[in-house]
């Protein structure tokens, strides 16, 4: 959504007493420069050990988001071979947080090339290995910061038809390459 109309719902929204906070999941594969293989041999899901044997590129990761001004909720290492998830603490500026993404993929790629390393975002980097993918989390408050859509059944169940009702027009923009859409295509929806 481009900025303008983001800013622009927002406002509307506060106007009504309402805050919307966005919750991000990145992930990524991580993989050696030498030979392109993941940096994993084998799936790592939630291990420390994992974590600390790329703690010398997850420093560099530590420094950008402390000067992007946004928070880190959780890094952990992922199901896939390779696979890595910052998940950013939620923030109600949309706008800011467009940007600090933006600007976090951008650093992720140039510091694992530092390091001897690159990076794919891409929702399905290779046929064996489990796709990435971006995950956003909306939550819907009032001004006492009262979650909405846990205390309004009716107000959770419009937000979610009306994320559905958007979702075909809007797969150009959230799927925008073949292997992103595969994932969402009615033909393999229908096989799981």
């Amino acid at each position: 959504m481009p900025k303008g109309l983001s800013k622009i719902c927002i406002k509307k929204a506060n106007e009504k007493n309402l805050i919307f906070r966005f919750g991000i999941e990145l992930e990524f594969c991580l993989f050696s420069d030498v030979d392109l293989a993941p940096i994993f041999s084998k799936p790592q899901l939630l291990s420390l050990s994992a974590l600390d044997s790329i703690d010398y590129f997850l420093q560099d990761v530590n420094r950008i988001i402390d000067q992007l001004d946004i928070k880190i909720e959780s890094i952990l290492s992922e199901a896939g071979i390779g696979q890595i998830e910052i998940v950013l603490a939620p923030c109600s500026d949309l706008c800011h947080l467009a940007d600090a993404i933006l600007i976090l993929r951008h650093s992720l790629t140039a510091f694992a090339l530092a390091k001897g390393m690159s990076v794919s975002f891409r929702a399905k980097p290779e046929k064996y290995l489990s796709g990435n993918g971006l995950h956003c989390h909306i939550s819907m408050g009032d001004k006492q910061s009262e979650n909405l859509f846990s205390k309004d059944k009716a107000v959770f169940n419009s937000a979610i038809a009306s994320v559905v009702d958007l979702l075909e027009p809007a797969a150009a923009i959230l799927a925008p390459l073949p292997n992103s859409y595969d994932r969402v295509c009615r033909k393999i929806v229908m096989h799981l």
